[in-house]
């Protein structure tokens, strides 16, 4: 299955990081490809979104509110929140105002990610090692 991932981190750095980690794991995993989009910083995504198309979107908590907006997102969109130690009020609240699809910890490894992607690019959620309340 080839799945499109956009990632959208406030540091590039790491979004490169984990561009470079999905697509050199081709066939190591539970999606054998990975295309990849990464989001330059300041960059609004929505163009982004409609040209690329992408399945699953990798975003951090700056990331989301500063480049996609206080309130709401687009019908359709299939968000994972990398968690950088924000805590679990902070992400209950980003689940339920911007309709998370999933997140993960600071401490899943590389299997986890390519999991939740693959079950979030296929309609599912993924909520890795978190409480939310």
């Amino acid at each position: 299955m080839n799945t499109k991932v956009m990632i959208a981190f406030s540091n590039m750095i790491y979004s490169e990081g984990v561009k470079n980690l999905l697509e050199g794991t081709a066939g190591s995993g539970p999606a054998d490809v990975f295309t990849t989009c990464v989001l330059k910083t300041g960059t609004g995504p929505y163009e982004t979104i409609e040209t690329f198309g992408p399945d699953v979107i990798l975003v951090d908590l700056i990331t989301l509110y500063n480049e996609f907006g206080e309130t709401g997102q687009a019908p359709g969109m299939r968000l994972i929140l990398f968690d950088t130690g924000c805590g679990p009020g902070v992400i209950a609240a980003a689940v339920a105002a911007k309709g998370l699809k999933g997140v993960l910890t600071g401490s899943s490894t590389p299997l986890l990610l390519k999991k939740a992607i693959s079950a979030v690019a296929k309609g599912g959620v993924w909520f890795s090692e978190i409480s939310l309340v």
